[in-house]
Parts: structure tokens; sequence; C-alpha cells
């Protein structure tokens, strides 16, 4: 780390990516702003799953993954698109195998220290 802090090329990259993330999180300069402007549209994207990340465990498999995509492109574009789903308290839970005991499983309770979101309402 010490060393990283001194490389002026390794300074200069991350100045970089640091820029391009404060305009991705803008929102300026993404394809929706600039064909359409600034407006008050937004569209809900309703489904059971969304695959975001694995700690948000809310997903199984396809359907969950498939949403994540569909709203990892539209934050891509700049669309407003929200994704509205349930938060189950336990999640998903994970299965392992175990040897002599064999198919094993483990959940997680859902906590708001846990869990990056937030809830709407409820």
């Amino acid at each position: 780390m010490e060393a990283a802090a001194c490389d002026d090329s390794f300074l200069a990259h991350m100045s970089g990516v640091a820029e391009r993330l404060k305009l991705y999180l803008s929102g300026e300069g993404n394809w929706y702003s600039r064909e359409h402007g600034q407006n008050e549209l937004q569209a809900a994207y309703f489904s059971a799953e969304f695959g975001i990340t694995e700690c948000l465990s809310i997903f199984a498999g396809g359907l969950g993954v498939l949403a994540g995509d569909h709203l990892k492109a539209a934050s891509d574009l700049g669309l407003p698109l929200v994704g509205v789903g349930l938060l189950y308290q336990q999640g998903y839970f994970r299965q392992f195998l175990t040897v002599p005991a064999g198919n094993r499983r483990r959940t997680r309770t859902m906590t708001s220290t846990l869990c990056p979101s937030g809830c709407c309402r409820r």
C-alpha cells in the first residue's frame, strides 16, 4: 500500500477511475439524459428475485440473475428504472455437502446491518 501511494502512475490511474465513478453516479452524460434530458419519469421492474450482489441473498438462480442484469444495464444507460421485489427475512438458504452427513443447508437472517437495502414502505 505504501509503494502504491507513492507511485505516480498508479495514483493517476486511480484518479481517472474515481472521476469516471463520480460521473457514473451523478448520471451526467449517460445515454438517457443525453437523449431525453432530466424528467420525472420512472419505471418499475417487478420481480420475485433480484441477483444484485451475493450479500443480498434474494435470488436462487436464473430469474434473479436475469433481473439483476436488467437493472445493471438500465443503470449503465441511465434509465429511470426501479427494482421492486420482496425482501425475505431469511433470504435463500446456502446449500453445501458434508462428509458423511451429505446435503446440508444454512440460513442467514437478514438484518438492517447485514443488508445493503432499505425499506420504502411497511
